[in-house]
């Protein structure tokens, strides 16, 4: 189906890439690269600022919602909340542009 992977072990998740305000790469250990792109924009979202996630099971996974921080001087700040759409692997050797109309 093209809905994509529900889930991502969090073992294999290397540090995440903010692709603008609806869209984040996951790198793999594996070396395999998925694109979450979100059900909505998050305006919180963009590619300086820092993810984290809260998740009991050892997977994140798509209507988990992540946090959006900043470091603002030497404090790192919650600006905001986003919910995962699904994941979709990249071709191999793909990278991801940001989503943007010309």
């Amino acid at each position: 189906s093209d809905e994509g992977q529900k889930c991502l072990p969090l073992s294999g998740i290397r540090p995440t890439n903010i692709i603008g305000n609806q869209a984040i790469e996951f790198r793999m250990r594996s070396g395999v690269t998925y694109i979450n792109v979100l059900p909505r924009p998050c305006p919180s979202l963009s590619p300086n600022r820092i993810l984290s996630w809260e998740t009991s099971l050892s997977q994140l996974c798509h209507l988990d919602i992540l946090k959006v921080l900043d470091r603002i001087g030497s404090n790192v700040q919650m600006v905001g909340a986003c919910g995962l759409g699904y994941f979709h692997p990249l071709p191999e050797g793909a990278t991801a542009a940001p989503l943007e109309e010309d």
